[in-house]
């Protein structure tokens, strides 16, 4: 397998003539630096799959984490541990990463409990994502656990939970495996793998 940086100058014939001239008659395409993006080939020369859903179109055969079973089955995880607040925190870019799929599985979820248990999800921007937000809307919410994407995408988590004067505890849905807490392994090495 060669890897092949793609140069957005690129126009589509340019790049559709240059990976048949390499002999490529298929193509796997990483997740994209920006979401919701896409690539101009002549899709009919190659066989394609994509990982993770940040290439929006086409619409081409993917292999992605199943992220509206990982917030279910961390939600599940949580109620197994005994708390019943379940706060979910989020940035908007994240959730547009995981194809809204992360925020749908969690709003269907808090459909079905008693308001006592229910936690409006924090969903911000990428610059607002920080300590200040996350600090204001769990002395808001008062969620008993907060569920984040990854540990990488908020470094300083740990310290905002242990600095409040109520007791949160935290899990990740992206968890690495040095991570010091609970979460979802996506298992990224096994995906596709047949």
């Amino acid at each position: 397998m060669d890897v092949i940086p793609y140069d957005q100058g690129c126009d589509a014939v340019r790049l559709t003539k240059m990976l048949v001239a390499r002999g490529k008659v298929g193509l796997v395409i990483r997740p994209m630096s920006s979401v919701m993006g896409h690539l101009d080939l002549d899709w009919t020369r190659f066989a394609c799959a994509c990982y993770g859903y940040s290439m929006e179109y086409p619409g081409i055969h993917r292999v992605v984490h199943h992220h509206y079973q990982g917030i279910r089955t961390a939600f599940q995880m949580c109620r197994e541990k005994g708390f019943r607040r379940i706060g979910f925190a989020l940035s908007s870019e994240s959730d547009l990463r995981s194809s809204r799929l992360w925020s749908s599985g969690y709003l269907g979820i808090q459909h079905l409990l008693p308001d006592s248990e229910k936690v409006a999800m924090l969903l911000t921007s990428h610059e607002q994502w920080g300590p200040e937000a996350m600090r204001k809307w769990i002395m808001r919410e008062r969620p008993d656990v907060v569920i984040i994407h990854a540990l990488g995408y908020f470094p300083g988590i740990r310290n905002v939970l242990k600095s409040l004067p109520v007791k949160v505890s935290g899990a990740v849905l992206d968890r690495e495996p040095d991570d010091p807490c609970s979460g979802i392994d996506q298992q990224f090495g096994l995906s596709g793998k047949m």
